[in-house]
């Protein structure tokens, strides 16, 4: 996207649990990152481990670009799949940074501090993809609205695949063209 001569490039959050272990649920942030990369998208996380962790490492396998906002000063607390790190020092504070930060953001499984980035991004009136079949909060706000407050006819949409929550996103992003 080109804006006043400045090329900007879409920057996708990728949101999830940073404690689980569900190998499903990480195969499917691997693959988001991936599709992020494929995109020429830049990925913005959460920075840490589980599936923080998976989509920045499918988006340095598939060469792109990952940015990690910790909610430590210490960035050795980043997984080492982060091209750059922002350290905060703000705890859950950060799903702030997370969400004003991104374009849009796709969600994979979750728990409470998903939620709260679902929510940052719901009153930033930022596009939200979740992936239908991941589980915890993606699964029970997908194809809903959180609250009554948008009535812009706006959901959060689902989508069934990476490739296809990706490509939902991108296009969600650009119609509203901000």
């Amino acid at each position: 996207m080109i804006t006043g001569g400045i090329f900007i490039t879409l920057q996708i959050g990728v949101i999830g649990s940073g404690a689980t272990t569900d190998k499903k649920v990480l195969a499917l942030a691997k693959s988001v990152g991936e599709e992020i990369a494929k995109n020429n998208a830049i990925l913005i996380t959460g920075g840490i481990a589980g599936v923080m962790e998976a989509a920045s490492f499918g988006c340095a396998t598939a060469k792109g670009l990952s940015i990690g906002v910790i909610p430590t000063s210490n960035k050795q607390h980043a997984n080492k799949y982060c091209h750059a790190v922002i350290c905060t020092a703000m705890g859950l504070a950060r799903n702030a940074l997370i969400a004003s930060s991104s374009d849009g953001l796709i969600v994979i499984g979750g728990e409470a501090g998903t939620l709260s980035e679902m929510c940052l991004a719901w009153q930033m009136d930022r596009p939200i993809v979740a992936i239908k079949g991941s589980g915890g909060f993606a699964d029970q706000f997908a194809g809903k609205k959180m609250d009554s407050l948008r009535d812009n006819g706006i959901i959060i949409e689902s989508a069934p695949t990476p490739q296809e929550a990706v490509n939902l996103l991108i296009r969600l992003i650009r119609e509203k063209g901000d």
